[in-house]
This record gives structure tokens, C-alpha cells and sequence, in this order.
């Protein structure tokens, strides 16, 4: 058994008059610290122990408060992310970004749009794609974390069933990914920023976009 302290020896007296030496032999048990020690009667504190009798006292410690740590965070920040592909928008649970998102989280993107602030926006963004691609499916190949941070590589594939865009119904399947990088504070997404191939979606789906470079003369 690990001991912390032993052999101290430490007079105790009793309101009744009497005092008792124990030797304690110390060691932490789950949060708090056992003494053990021979508890020997009516002896001053510079005397031998002799015979006794064998007891254990228990003394709350009061642990001081922790901050989570760096990496216990990291890990939670990871599998929020992870839940709202899974949950959001694999499953269509929209409850899950109330919980996720934060009232007045921002949004980062470049692509042309004027979605609703805070999780609302969100929803109907979600809505508003699985409605195009009613069996969309997400596969998280990447998740990183630094910091506040978490950086996450996605493949997503569906057929395009409804309207998304200006572009109408096909019936085709495209496969396409994106990558999302967002920012937690408190347990929640306070900003994301949006990185998706839709130059790739577009072309599987017969709408090719101008990529800066001419076929022809």
C-alpha cells in the first residue's frame, strides 16, 4: 500500500480529560485521505506507542476545481461535429442543430446567399438540401482538433431528386464533398466556415459551371 505520510505521531485530546497518541500512516483513497495508526491511551506524545488498538479515520479532502482539459474538450468538440453530420443532415434530426449552434453563431461563405441568422438558418439550409437529395448520405473520412478549432474532411452522396438552385430534378446520382471548419464555445458552434465542391456536384449533374479556363480559340 502507497503511503503519503507515516510515523507521525499526533496527541488527541479528549473533552473527558484523557489524550491519546496515534501514529498515522496516510494514503489517498478516491478523492479522500485514510489515516491509519495505533491508537494508544493516556501517554504523552514523546512515548513509545506500546500496545493499541488498530483504527482508521476518514478526512474529507476537499479537491480543488479543475478546468476540463485541452484534449478532454477537443474530444467533445469532435463528436458535436460529428453528430451534426450524422444526425443533421444524414438523418434529417433538426432538433440537433438547436443544441448544437449557438443563437448568434456566424456563418463563412463565399457561395451566393441570405440564409436566416442563428440555427434557424441552419435548418433550412439542411431542409432545404435533403429536399433536393431526399437519400443524401455523409461519410466523415477526417476530423481534427486544436484549440477551440475543429476542422472536418466530408464525402456526401444522394440523388437529385428535387430542385437545388436553379437547377432542376435530374435523377442522377452525385457523389461530392466539402470541408467545414468550426469554432465551439461552450459546448456550442459560435462559427463555421464552408468549403464545398460544388463545381463537381453541378457537372455530375449536367450543369457545368465556367472553371477560368476556354475550350476553344
Amino acid at each position: 500500500m502507497p503511503m503519503v505520510h507515516s510515523g507521525h505521531k499526533t496527541l488527541v485530546r479528549y473533552p473527558d480529560g484523557t489524550s491519546k497518541v496515534i501514529t498515522l500512516y496516510v494514503r489517498p483513497v478516491e478523492g479522500q485521505i485514510i489515516a491509519h495508526g495505533w491508537e494508544v491511551a493516556n501517554v504523552a506524545p514523546n512515548e513509545d506507542d506500546g500496545a493499541g488498538v488498530f483504527v482508521e479515520y476518514q478526512i474529507s479532502v476537499a479537491r480543488p476545481a479543475t478546468e476540463e482539459s485541452p484534449q478532454k474538450a477537443s474530444t467533445a468538440n469532435k463528436d458535436l461535429a460529428r453528430r451534426f453530420y450524422e444526425e443533421a443532415w444524414g438523418s434529417g434530426k433538426l432538433e440537433v442543430i438547436d443544441e448544437l449552434f449557438a443563437d448568434d453563431y456566424v456563418r463563412h461563405d463565399l457561395r451566393p446567399g441570405e440564409p436566416l441568422p442563428g440555427p434557424e438558418g441552419m435548418k433550412r439550409i439542411t431542409v432545404d438540401f435533403r429536399a433536393a437529395f431526399p437519400d443524401l448520405r455523409f461519410e466523415v473520412g477526417l476530423l481534427l482538433a486544436e484549440d477551440d478549432f475543429v476542422v472536418a474532411r466530408w464525402t456526401a452522396s444522394g440523388t437529385h431528386a428535387g430542385r437545388w438552385g436553379d437547377v432542376e430534378p435530374t435523377g442522377r446520382t452525385a457523389t461530392f464533398s466539402g470541408v467545414n471548419i468550426f469554432r465551439f464555445a461552450n459546448g456550442k458552434v459560435v462559427e463555421i466556415w464552408n468549403h464545398r465542391d460544388d463545381l463537381g456536384l453541378r457537372e455530375q449533374l449536367g450543369a457545368p459551371m465556367y472553371a477560368g479556363a476556354r475550350t476553344s480559340d
